[in-house]
């Protein structure tokens, strides 16, 4: 199947996201109703899914990659401030701004475990490239790692509270933003300290500081693990090298700085070069090399062959930049208002149907949890009684249709048809037996309701028609 690579570019303003071609700039798919934060949108290309947060209310919109109008939507326990996808599981993680973190199994809705993970807002949670780690970042100035297998550790109680596999307290006030690499256990942030710092996620070990002459806003780091990117508050997006000298000298040989090169220079061990960098920083090695947003820079990322750089800002546009010659190559301006959100995934040249697509129920509605996770007995039941939370199905397809038809041949049946309650008439209370069944899972919620509403009236007639023959009685 032949694949490329297209950009997922949000503005939650207008409430409108499009996934398009970088190479032409071609719309291939837009979407209604996105009301995403800065990353709080994902998007699951395996699965063809768009997940986004809603920035007003506690939900999820669900968006398949072929429709432009939301498939799902899911109450959440609180707003989420940040969402990330496991690359290896079907796991998804929300980081809230009380500072819980929740892990959902997407295929089920099961809430897996949730944590108070911090004490302030969570502005960013990843997964490491091979799904075994969990890294946050907060506002209290943490970034903490959280072994997978000792959060799903089916042994711990319910409301254990969970050690991090480490904590880096490098930063001096709280994390803007966060990106990992893909091919170690290294992590780069900004934070509102105006300090791009890296470091080692799993010894909690520093590793490079840049200090940045604006207030950062998000960060970016290429694939192979040597250029960071900052973008600010100025407009402008600041790179650090992290091998200058040799990635200089291979860049002068080939401008297209081959991978073979980059992960030499990655995997090599200079001790003179990195005593020097250890006293020097990254201060001097810093440069102002792309410039062009009107306003700031609200997101930035890098293609996977490490030759663009993409980056949105408060302009509304989306730059496409040569990372070696820093040349602007490419304006999408289709949004209208700020870009909040921008990631990039490998598609199919053909994104087949929601109905030619093997995944015939890729999604299952999440559970929601109290926040306080009070009365919750395990994992999955829900601290909050009563109707299943289902997600409330969208799509104008034929299945809809067919709901619908049916729904209106059973109003259109006479009202005789609808059995009488007597007082000879045994009626089961509703934890029990229900006089009138529940309806099947092909049904809405609001017919589940109607029928419990039923069963209690019911009960209640009982009972008065008991009352009353028993005052006649005498």
């Amino acid at each position: 199947m032949a694949l490329l690579e297209a950009c997922l570019s949000c503005s939650g303003a207008n409430e409108k996201g499009y996934l398009w071609d970088p190479q032409n700039g071609v719309v291939r798919h837009d979407f209604n109703q996105m009301t995403g934060l800065a990353r709080s949108t994902v998007f699951a290309p395996k699965q063809r899914i768009v997940y986004s947060s809603n920035a007003n209310k506690a939900a999820l919109t669900i968006h398949y990659a072929t429709k432009d109008v939301p498939r799902y939507r899911c109450p959440l326990p609180e707003k989420m401030t940040c969402l990330s996808i496991n690359p290896a599981c079907p796991y998804l993680v929300g980081g809230a701004a009380s500072g819980k973190v929740y892990l959902w199994n997407i295929a089920t809705g099961a809430l897996l475990r949730f944590w108070d993970a911090h004490y302030k807002e969570v502005t960013r949670a990843l997964f490491s490239q091979d799904g075994s780690f969990l890294v946050t970042a907060s506002e209290d100035a943490t970034v903490k790692s959280w072994s997978l297998c000792h959060v799903l550790d089916v042994t711990l109680p319910a409301h254990a509270e969970l050690r991090p596999h480490n904590t880096y307290m490098g930063h001096t006030l709280g994390a803007v933003d966060m990106a990992l690499s893909t091919i170690d256990g290294r992590a780069v942030t900004v934070s509102k300290d105006r300090t791009m710092r890296l470091h080692d996620y799993i010894l909690a070990q520093e590793l490079r500081c840049c200090l940045l002459p604006s207030a950062p806003k998000c960060v970016a780091i290429d694939t192979e693990g040597t250029s960071l990117f900052a973008g600010c508050s100025d407009g402008k997006i600041y790179q650090a090298e992290l091998y200058p000298e040799r990635q200089r000298t291979a860049r002068q040989q080939d401008d297209s700085v081959p991978q073979k090169k980059l992960l030499e220079a990655l995997l090599g061990h200079d001790t003179e070069h990195a005593a020097h960098a250890r006293t020097t920083g990254l201060g001097e090695y810093y440069t102002t090399a792309f410039e062009g947003h009107k306003g700031g820079v609200s997101a930035i990322c890098c293609s996977t062959d490490s030759l663009h750089l993409y980056s949105g800002g408060a302009d509304g546009n989306v730059h496409i930049w040569r990372i070696s010659s820093k040349q602007l190559i490419r304006v999408f301006s289709q949004h209208k208002a700020p870009v909040t959100a921008l990631s990039l995934a490998l598609i199919p040249v053909k994104m087949p149907s929601e109905k030619e697509s093997s995944l015939t129920s890729p999604f299952a509605a999440l559970k929601k949890v109290g926040i306080t996770g009070e009365g919750a007995d395990d994992f999955t039941t829900p601290a909050y009684h009563g109707t299943e939370f289902e997600a409330a199905a969208k799509d104008d397809d034929d299945r809809t249709t067919e709901k619908k038809s049916k729904r209106a041949r059973t109003d259109a049946e006479p009202a005789s048809a609808t059995p009488a309650v007597s007082a000879s008439t045994t009626v089961a209370p509703v934890s029990g037996k229900s006089a009138v069944s529940y309806v099947g899972g092909d049904k809405s919620d609001a017919i589940n309701l109607v029928a419990r509403l039923y069963n209690i009236v019911a009960v209640q007639q009982q009972k008065i028609e008991e009352l009353s023959a028993k005052v006649a009685a005498g």
